[in-house]
């Protein structure tokens, strides 16, 4: 008996807990949507309600106002401002294009040239010096030069 006294003494005291928890945040989100719904009208009451004779003499003293600002304003035409370009950042894949030589240019003595200068000759000439070497390996100087002749 005593056993289920407790029980139900703890079951009551549980439920009631639920109950004020619930009742609490109800009652906590009236008070907030109150008090700023007061402190609006609160604003609004602080102001002292001008007659309607007031409020028309405000509204017709700002017209005329008004009309002295744009006498005054004389026209002006429109200008578009230019806009400002930025210049253009080179791309990094794009590389300088070299033109080939023409046909009745100086011979070039390709022997004279270094590695890399025969590369880029040979990417003028349309020659593939990266696969056509031995076994699809890049060129050799010498290959590069006699493909180039």
């Amino acid at each position: 008996m005593t056993y289920e006294l407790v029980q139900s003494i703890l079951t009551l005291a549980i439920e009631s807990t639920a109950i004020i928890g619930l009742s609490g945040i109800v009652c906590h989100w009236l008070l907030s949507n109150s008090a700023s719904h007061k402190a609006s009208h609160k604003i609004e009451s602080l102001e002292s309600p001008a007659s309607d004779v007031e409020q028309k003499a405000n509204l017709e003293s700002k017209a005329e106002i008004d009309t002295e600002a744009v006498d005054m304003v004389s026209p002006t035409p429109s200008v578009k401002p230019a806009k400002a370009t930025l210049p253009k950042k080179p791309d990094k894949k794009s590389k300088p294009t070299k033109k080939p030589m023409s046909i009745g240019a100086a011979a070039i003595d390709y022997s004279a040239l270094t590695s890399q200068q025969l590369r880029e000759e040979c990417a003028l000439q349309g020659v593939n010096w990266r696969n056509g070497g031995n076994n699809g390996k890049p060129m050799k100087k010498a290959e590069m030069i006699a493909a180039l002749k």
